[in-house]
C-alpha cells in the first residue's frame, strides 16, 4: 500500500473522521478524496497541503517522512463557543440569539440549548446541541430547521414532495410541510453532538 494512503488513513482514524468529513473540511470533491483514500491516485501538492492542514499534520507526515506523536493527533484543540439561545424540541419557538453560556469544543459548530421534550428521551430539555452550520441535510439527519422565523430541532424526512420534521417522542406528531411551506423551510444546520448535564 502507498505510504500516503497508510498515513492518510491513520490520521483520519485517529481524528475519528470519515471521507465525508475530509471533503467538508478541505472543499475537495468526494470523488477526489475517494480516489486518493483508495490508492487509485495521489493528490498533487496543493491538494495534499489542504488535506494536511485539515487533519492537523504536515505534508511530510502524509509522505511518511516524519511521524507525529499519537497524542498530538488525538488531543483535541478545544475552544470556547457561546450558547446562542434556545431551540424548540416541541413546537417551533421564535429563534433567539441571546448568549446564555459557553461550551468547550474542538468542532467548527455553533451551540443551542434545547427547550421542550419532543426529542426525549434521547435529547432532554436543557441539553446543549452542537450544530454544524449548513443549508442542506440528508434524509434522517437531526437538524435545526427554521420555519417562518421560528426554529425547531427534529429529524428530517422527505417523502413524495412533502418534508416532515419528526420528533423522537411518540407523544408528539411530526410537523409536515408541503408546497410553498416546504420550500420556505430553511435548514440552519445538522446536529452533530448533544450534551446532557446530570443535575
Amino acid at each position: 500500500m502507498d505510504i500516503f494512503v497508510t498515513q492518510l488513513k491513520k490520521a483520519m482514524f485517529l481524528k475519528g473522521w470519515r471521507q465525508i468529513d475530509l471533503v467538508r473540511a478541505t472543499g475537495l470533491s468526494d470523488s477526489q478524496i475517494s480516489s486518493w483514500y483508495n490508492g487509485r491516485y495521489r493528490p498533487n501538492g496543493e491538494a495534499m497541503a489542504k488535506i494536511a492542514k485539515a487533519l492537523g499534520v504536515t505534508v511530510d507526515y502524509l509522505l511518511g517522512k516524519e511521524e507525529v506523536p499519537i497524542s498530538k493527533l488525538t488531543m483535541p484543540q478545544l475552544h470556547e463557543i457561546p450558547v446562542i439561545g434556545k431551540v424548540a424540541a416541541g413546537v417551533p419557538i421564535d429563534a433567539q440569539e441571546d448568549i446564555i453560556g459557553t461550551v468547550a469544543t474542538d468542532k467548527n459548530v455553533f451551540a443551542l440549548q434545547v427547550k421542550g421534550d419532543s426529542m426525549s428521551p434521547r435529547i432532554m430539555d436543557g441539553d446543549v446541541l452542537l450544530v454544524r452550520q449548513q443549508d442542506y441535510a440528508e434524509d434522517g439527519d437531526l437538524v435545526i430547521a427554521l420555519i417562518d422565523g421560528e426554529a425547531t430541532c427534529k429529524v428530517l424526512k422527505r417523502s413524495h414532495g412533502a418534508v416532515s420534521l419528526v420528533p423522537f417522542n411518540a407523544a408528539y406528531l411530526p410537523l409536515v410541510y408541503t408546497g410553498s411551506d416546504a420550500e420556505s423551510m430553511r435548514i440552519l444546520g445538522k446536529v452533530v453532538e448533544s450534551r446532557h448535564e446530570w443535575r
